[in-house]
C-alpha cells in the first residue's frame, strides 16, 4: 500500500507535540500508534524541582518572608498538579497499538489482543474539557460490533479544541486506512 507520505509526516509532528508514538513501517505496512515518551524524564524534572523548591519554600517562611514564600509555592503547587496530570495520560497510553489494514493489535501486560477489522464498527473521539477552561482530555476508541471499545490513545492539552482536530485528523486517516465508515465525535465538560 502506498501512503501519503504528507499525511504521516504531519501526523508524525502532530503527536511529536504530545510524546506520543506514532510510526508508520512501510515494509511491513503497519501503523504504531499509542507509547507516551519522554514520561520518566518529566517525572524526574518534576520531582527535583519540587524538592529543590520546597526546602527553599520553607526556608523562606521560617525567616519571615511570607510573600516570597507564597510566590514559590505556587509553581510547586501547580508543578503536583500537572505531574499528576501526565502520570493519568501515561497510564492510558502505556501500551502500543499495532494497526494495520486488516486488523488492530492492542499491547498488554497479558500480550497482543488481536481485533479484526470486519469486528469494528467505527472509530469514536470522545473530548472531556474542564470546566471554565479551554484546557481538556481528548481519546480515541475503536468501537467494536459487540459494542465494547477499546482505546487507541488519550491525550490532554491546553485547548481542547486543537486535541479534537488532531484527533479527527488520525480519526479520518485511519478510516481511510483501515476502510472505515466515519465514527462520532463527542463532548462533555468537567465540573471542578
Amino acid at each position: 500500500m502506498n501512503m501519503d507520505q504528507k499525511k504521516l509526516f504531519t501526523l508524525s509532528l502532530k503527536f511529536n507535540r504530545y510524546n506520543t508514538q506514532f510510526d508508520y513501517d512501510q515494509t511491513s505496512g503497519f501503523i504504531v500508534i499509542g507509547k507516551t515518551k519522554n514520561v520518566k524524564k518529566k517525572i524526574l524534572l518534576v520531582v527535583v524541582l519540587i524538592s529543590i523548591g520546597i526546602p527553599i519554600a520553607l526556608l523562606l517562611l521560617l525567616f519571615g518572608s511570607k510573600l516570597l514564600f507564597y510566590f514559590l509555592i505556587a509553581p510547586i503547587i501547580y508543578g503536583v498538579i500537572e505531574l499528576n496530570k501526565q502520570i493519568k495520560v501515561a497510564k492510558k497510553n502505556k501500551f502500543r497499538k499495532i494497526i494495520t489494514p486488516h486488523s488492530f493489535q492492542v499491547e498488554s501486560s497479558e500480550g497482543m489482543k488481536e481485533h479484526k477489522t470486519e469486528n469494528i464498527e467505527n472509530l469514536e473521539i470522545e473530548v472531556t474539557k474542564e470546566a471554565e477552561s479551554l484546557a481538556g482530555e481528548a481519546s480515541m476508541f475503536f468501537k467494536l460490533k459487540n459494542n465494547e471499545q477499546v482505546q487507541v490513545l488519550s491525550l490532554k492539552g491546553e485547548k481542547t479544541s486543537d486535541i479534537r482536530l488532531d484527533l479527527e485528523y488520525l480519526q479520518s486517516f485511519l478510516e481511510d486506512f483501515m476502510g472505515l465508515q466515519p465514527g462520532p465525535t463527542t463532548s462533555k465538560t468537567l465540573a471542578k
